[in-house]
């Protein structure tokens, strides 16, 4: 080990500034492989979820008349609350019922015939673990290490951010774009 003496004062070298990247990238990488197998695990686990009732068909259906027929619409008369239908005959009117963002992730994630449930459970784990993975980003620099570390595993292992990387619903979508936000304007 080299010192550098400067007068009376004697100190070590700094250590370069790759080494001390790369020690805060280990973890982080960590924190995303643990956080997209855990989900993959749940997504797996709670496949059969149901997305034909509710808030998932209403999503799926804007989805696949986005897809098909490029309009934001539910492709017939549709009242509050409904479930959404598939291969609706139309008319295709406008609505405003739901927030345009994850109905367009789903459109753009339609390549078959199919609704594209693994597609969007796949693109849900990866969010999940970008999610964690910002977290720890975030903290790092204010908190230090240990406090980052911390965050990003439990934020990895969140029973309910896990479980909602099965469902059909805008959650994981909001939550990273939410995330995403707050890092950009810390930096």
């Amino acid at each position: 080990m080299e010192f550098t003496c400067v007068g009376t004062s004697c100190r070590r070298p700094a250590e370069p500034e790759t080494d001390k990247l790369s020690d805060a990238r280990k973890p982080a990488f960590v924190i995303l492989i643990l956080a997209c197998v855990i989900r993959l695990i749940a997504a797996g686990l709670w496949s059969d979820i149901d997305a034909t009732h509710v808030d998932p068909s209403e999503y799926i259906a804007l989805g696949q008349n986005i897809r098909l027929h490029g309009t934001f619409s539910f492709g017939s008369p549709h009242p509050w609350g409904a479930d959404g239908r598939l291969n609706s005959p139309g008319p295709f009117v406008p609505t405003a019922a739901r927030a345009p963002l994850y109905p367009l992730v789903i459109a753009g994630l339609w390549w078959q015939e199919e609704p594209p449930i693994l597609e969007i459970r796949v693109l849900q784990v990866l969010l999940g673990g970008l999610i964690a993975l910002l977290v720890y980003c975030m903290a790092l620099p204010v908190f230090g290490r240990q406090c980052a570390l911390l965050a990003g595993l439990a934020m990895a292992l969140a029973p309910e951010s896990v479980y909602m990387t099965a469902h059909v619903m805008s959650e994981i979508l909001f939550t990273f774009l939410l995330t995403l936000g707050l890092w950009l304007w810390g930096q």
